[in-house]
């Protein structure tokens, strides 16, 4: 669409140009009027046959030939074009995009919502509900029509292209929020926001743990789980209710969603607030008064007597998560980096060994969960590695995969023996290789 326009526009100009020089041209060899030379022009790139205003030199008649060898072509162009712009329809959209793009132009501090899907419709809606301004990218023709209807700033493209970003306004955007479907698309539209405009604030929907990193690191200031974010709404709900008819034990160890859960009864904090009490704390969740009844979500400007007992909910510390470590040892670097790069991807704490040697120390210094062994490397061999590991009372615990680009049926036997936990070709796709690792880490 775009590009037909632009020819439009190119060949509108330049037989505008055709008219001024056929005009000038009949003034000088002629010594013709302007009004006369003009319309002289006009009906000789038209070809229209209405006659000669005068009667014309050899020199006007030589002209007259330039003038419809170069117009009559840009004319018929022209009318074909245009013809077919209101015939189509195409009309409207050109003026619509038009009309965008001014739109477009004035805005200032506005968000880019990439993506109109289920999350950036909601996204999108919240934000126009709060008067913020919203500009939406989206290239799915249904869903174009549904951000029209609800008159949000539209554009349309490649999401991956710099240029439909910029067309977006992202120079003068205040924040861009990626919500679509592939974490691929999120980490490349990340990376070149980011480019774009240093100063943006980018929040990207992550679908898999090991993303969370990458967005990051591709320029993302948030990353969001909507998984994670509906198991902790479900799990906090759920214990508005447990929290009724359930004791918590005294030692800490119930948690929801990583936030751990404590009690606290009321002795010396008697007469202050709760909102003095839980400062740096967390959260109440619920309340048991001196004489047992129990309140849900109290208010934090209740005052508290000697003897309460509160349920708090620890928003300031959330329980980390420990990545697995995962150890790769193989003679051939490029071999050796891409399994590395695999299983980092996968979202695991990753060391590497280029030899069995090597392997066997940093196998007793960082205690990995899990080994990736060649099986065949110079000096100690990944089988003799695997069997060592397995017979050391302190290392035993250790999964080991052994990988080889020799028949897996002689693999698999000599594996076996060395206590090899799973054998797999070199050239194993990353599914199946992934699948094996979770299932023996699991």
């Amino acid at each position: 669409m775009l590009q037909i326009t632009r020819q439009l526009f190119i060949a509108f100009v330049a037989f505008v140009v055709i008219l001024i020089i056929g005009t000038i041209g009949y003034v000088f060899i002629e010594g013709w009027g302007i009004f006369d030379s003009f319309y002289m022009t006009v009906i000789t790139v038209t070809t229209v046959g209405y006659g000669e205003v005068h009667d014309l030199s050899r020199m006007g008649r030589m002209f007259s030939i330039f003038l419809i060898l170069a117009g009559f072509g840009l004319a018929a162009f022209l009318a074909s074009e245009g013809a077919k712009l209101l015939l189509d329809g195409d009309l409207k959209t050109v003026l619509w995009n038009r009309k965008m793009e001014k739109r477009i132009s004035k805005l200032n501090k506005h968000y880019i919502v990439c993506g109109f899907g289920r999350m950036g419709r909601t996204v999108a809606s919240q934000l126009a509900k709060r008067h913020i301004p919203v500009v939406v990218i989206e290239s799915n023709e249904e869903r174009v029509e549904s951000i029209k209807d609800q008159d949000f700033a539209l554009v349309t493209g490649d999401l991956l292209e710099d240029e439909v970003l910029i067309q977006a306004g992202i120079e003068r955007a205040a924040g861009l929020i990626t919500v679509l479907s592939r974490d691929s698309d999120n980490l490349l539209v990340a990376l070149s926001a980011r480019e774009l405009n240093h100063n943006l604030h980018i929040v990207a929907r992550g679908e898999h743990v090991s993303i969370d990193a990458k967005l990051k690191r591709a320029g993302a200031d948030v990353v969001v789980s909507p998984y994670q974010i509906s198991g902790e709404y479900i799990a906090n709900n759920l214990f508005e209710k447990l929290a009724q008819i359930a004791y918590v034990d005294q030692d800490d160890n119930y948690n929801i969603a990583g936030y751990k859960l404590k009690t606290k009864i009321i002795g010396a904090e008697a007469g202050c607030k709760l909102s003095e009490i839980t400062k740096g704390v967390g959260a109440v969740v619920a309340l048991t008064t001196v004489d047992n009844q129990q309140i849900i979500n109290p208010d934090i400007h209740r005052v508290v007597e000697a003897g309460e007992e509160l349920i708090l909910l620890n928003t300031h510390q959330r329980t980390e998560v420990v990545r697995k470590k995962v150890l790769v040892a193989d003679d051939h670097q490029a071999l050796r980096k891409l399994f590395v790069k695999k299983m980092r991807m996968l979202g695991y704490d990753v060391e590497e060994a280029y030899n069995g040697d090597e392997a066997l120390k940093k196998i007793m210094s960082i205690k990995p969960d899990l080994v990736i062994l060649d099986a065949m490397m110079p000096g100690i061999d990944g089988f003799e590695v695997c069997s060592r590991i397995k017979q050391d009372v302190e290392t035993k615990h250790i999964k080991i995969v052994i990988f080889s680009s020799a028949d897996l049926t002689v693999i698999a036997t000599e594996g076996a023996k060395a206590g090899a936990d799973a054998v797999l070709s070199k050239t194993v796709k990353s599914e199946e290789l992934a699948k094996t690792v979770e299932d023996l880490l699991s």
